[in-house]
């Protein structure tokens, strides 16, 4: 428990160097695309929202001041959508380096920022994969229905035959043998897999009114799918 509160009170005590420290430091302008924003909250109690940008690089807004009343940068944020993901802000910022356990490390506090641009590319970008997600979502879904009333319709043909001493001898067997022309129904057989089966079998084209295909003359390359 000691350590601790001694870690935490170091990192508040680095924390305020840090803030100290920029007061000196000139503002930097620039706009960034929010990729992640994550919330959290200091050992004593303060709470700062982490930002990184399309570069990798990570910004700290701060929710309130020393004095504790709210900060600017964070009236601006609380305000913008899903706290500013996916979207283009223009920041300034202060920028400071600094050594902690022999790293040197960049500490950056946005002071101001505003939305730019509306949703950005990014933001598209996000709407567009979780559009797909929830297509493949969709897609398994239907599948897995479509398989299962497949499955129904064998079960009650096997259990059918069974019944009437034509089929398999048990309800074990009549499933298992459900699921296995499920299975196939549900199959996609590669093209050059369906045309090696009909060179195979030596299967015809359908003949076309007005002229008559002999099985001799047919060439599997021009068979259309």
């Amino acid at each position: 428990m000691r350590a601790y509160y001694l870690t935490g009170t170091i990192c508040h005590f680095i924390n305020e160097l840090i803030i100290k420290t920029m007061n000196d430091q000139p503002l930097q302008k620039k706009v960034i695309t929010v990729l992640e924003a994550v919330a959290k909250t200091t050992t004593n109690g303060s709470v700062q929202y982490k930002i990184k940008d399309q570069d990798n690089k990570t910004y700290t807004v701060w929710a309130s001041k020393s004095d504790g009343s709210e900060s600017k940068a964070y009236s601006e944020l609380k305000c913008i959508p899903n706290n500013g993901i996916g979207r283009n802000l223009e920041i300034a910022y202060k920028e400071e380096a600094y050594d902690f356990k022999g790293k040197s490390l960049t500490s950056r506090t946005i002071m101001f920022l505003k939305e730019v641009g509306g949703a950005s590319k990014a933001n598209t970008m996000i709407k567009s994969q979780m559009s797909f997600e929830k297509k493949e979502q969709d897609d398994d879904k239907w599948d897995k229905i479509s398989w299962g009333k497949c499955k129904h319709a064998y079960l009650v043909e096997y259990l059918k035959a069974m019944l009437d001493g034509k089929g398999p001898n048990s309800a074990d067997e009549c499933e298992k043998l459900a699921e296995f022309w499920a299975d196939m129904s549900m199959r996609n057989l590669g093209e050059m897999e369906k045309l090696q089966y009909i060179q195979d079998n030596k299967y015809a084209q359908p003949a076309v009114e007005g002229f008559e295909v002999k099985e001799d003359e047919i060439n599997v390359a021009d068979i259309p799918f």
